[in-house]
């Protein structure tokens, strides 16, 4: 039987931009993993705030830029790299971010070795060269 323990617990730790409280990264781990964060993933600057949470309205799928909110939607179109939204061609998958993050190698499963991903609005938040 597995007791678990503090160490253990599943949270979500998130780098803050202090001035616009947008949330810049996020990993889901262990508490432990805070720590490995803080020293040696990212450039916490002054302006940034690490906050640990049990839960979170955001996704950050395999490639893709930054956290994202789960409920938004997602287009992926394969053999495109690029910035720009395709017009006239339909994505390979369609769906919310967090559909996507569950997968585990993401945007690879639907759409293979190129691709990029998009917001409904055309913002452009995953690529598979990144």
């Amino acid at each position: 039987m597995f007791l678990a323990t503090e160490k253990s617990k599943i949270v979500y730790t998130q780098l803050v931009c202090n001035r616009t409280n947008s949330v810049l990264e996020q990993i889901a781990g262990p508490v432990g993993l805070t720590e490995q964060c803080i020293e040696k993933l990212w450039s916490v600057q002054p302006e940034h705030s690490v906050v640990i949470t049990d839960t979170s309205e955001f996704a950050h799928p395999y490639k893709f830029f930054s956290p994202i909110p789960k409920d938004a939607t997602i287009n992926v179109y394969a053999d495109v790299h690029g910035d720009f939204e395709p017009k006239g061609c339909r994505p390979v998958w369609s769906g919310k971010a967090s559909k996507l993050e569950q997968m585990r190698l993401s945007a690879h499963e639907v759409a293979g070795n190129l691709w990029s991903a998009f917001t409904d609005d055309g913002k452009w938040v995953g690529t598979s060269e990144f």
